[in-house]
């Protein structure tokens, strides 16, 4: 169990997580669909009373699943931490499920993404994430309506009942009464006969060449454009180099890429940077959206970017390192924020003190600081590029 105390802050947040992600699924959005259900009733109280229950003490309960995790998230006041957890548990644990709640929960996730079907930002996401992983890769597949017509209700039941409901997950809590909230945890701990967490196992990446990829979508009013590039991840320190390019690039107003596509060419609101990190993998995204007039010529102000870069070859990033530091620390100032980062840093199996240690260096930084240009981040022949207009 891991803990960052807040005494006085009058509220706590608990987070369980299951290392049960998309790997083990025998359909795609199987694992979502779990996920989806598993709040709606169980075994004791019908979805009418276990709302009413949870609105009685404000309780806040959210699961969600990823590509490798299946994550559930508690919010309380603290005076109610005695009626929160046991709740949490019977969620977890005792959860049920019925053919209404199944088809009505399968009806709005259909909806959801055929209204993202209609959308360019949503399009130039699946295209470029797909070909960089595959369509069927556990990381990379978007489910689609069909997939959730083929999912029935006992393989949603089997699933759970299998990989979930006699699983110990990794407990992290945050807050105002954390002791006393330990202690219910351990007492419920005792009512369920729980297996040592799920091993972790490889999920094999293949890395492919770069392609242009392009869609039409009737109606729309301007393009989408993502870039992206799949990096293997071998050290903690490869990953503090890409937070901060990835920063300097377009993690806030003034990055490079907002001052050049934005301020001075005038090509986009916005222009952003994102890293979305894997075990042992990161795929960095570069995402706007402009006029479709202007896609080429913004391409090859990006591409003339990176060649400056690489031309330099150190590269100021004083800036980079005080407005990550700044996001950082505005996150981290409340436990129930903070204890997120822990959760970030467990799920890629880096030690947190590590990542806070580093993260709070960069306050202190010389007024010139630069870093040795990375020649594969700034190689912009080798990003896969995908426009939807």
């Amino acid at each position: 169990m891991q803990i960052i105390s807040e005494p006085g802050c009058q509220v706590f947040k608990l987070v369980a997580l299951f290392p049960i992600g998309r790997r083990l699924e025998s359909k795609r959005g199987l694992v979502q669909s779990v996920a989806a259900m598993m709040k709606k009733s169980t075994q004791t109280k019908t979805n009418k009373t276990l709302h009413e229950f949870l609105d009685r003490f404000s309780i806040q309960i959210e699961i969600y699943s990823t590509p490798t995790h299946v994550t559930a998230q508690l919010h309380c006041h603290k005076k109610f931490i005695e009626q929160s957890i046991p709740i949490l548990f019977e969620i977890l644990f005792q959860a049920r499920f019925t053919k209404s709640q199944w088809e009505l929960v399968r009806h709005q996730t259909i909806d959801n993404i055929e209204q993202q079907m209609k959308q360019t930002d949503f399009w130039a996401d699946k295209l470029l994430t797909e070909h960089l992983f595959g369509e069927n890769h556990p990381y990379g597949y978007y489910s689609e309506p069909k997939d959730y017509m083929c999912i029935h209700l006992t393989e949603i039941e089997n699933f759970y009942s299998t990989y979930i409901q006699h699983q110990k997950p990794e407990i992290f809590l945050a807050g105002d009464h954390v002791q006393v909230a330990k202690g219910f945890i351990h007492k419920e701990m005792k009512k369920y006969k729980l297996n040592n967490r799920l091993k972790k196992s490889d999920v094999n990446i293949a890395y492919p060449d770069p392609i242009m990829l392009e869609k039409r979508i009737e109606g729309s009013s301007q393009a989408s454009v993502r870039l992206g590039k799949l990096f293997q991840r071998r050290s903690f320190e490869d990953f503090q180099k890409m937070e901060l390019w990835t920063m300097h690039l377009g993690g806030y107003y003034m990055s490079e890429l907002m001052k050049l596509l934005r301020v001075e060419m005038g090509l986009t609101y916005g222009v952003y940077t994102h890293l979305n990190h894997f075990p042992g993998t990161t795929i960095l995204n570069i995402g706007f959206e402009t006029d479709k007039k202007n896609v080429p010529l913004a391409l090859e102000a990006i591409s003339e970017l990176f060649e400056r870069f690489q031309k330099e070859k150190r590269i100021e990033i004083s800036a980079a390192r005080k407005e990550y530091f700044s996001q950082w620390s505005k996150n981290s100032e409340k436990s129930l924020q903070e204890i997120m980062y822990k959760v970030r840093m467990f799920k890629l199996g880096y030690d947190y003190t590590s990542y806070s240690n580093w993260v709070n260096s960069l306050e202190d930084t010389p007024n010139s600081k630069t870093i040795l240009m990375d020649p594969a981040i700034f190689d912009f022949s080798s990003y896969s590029k995908s426009v939807v207009y």
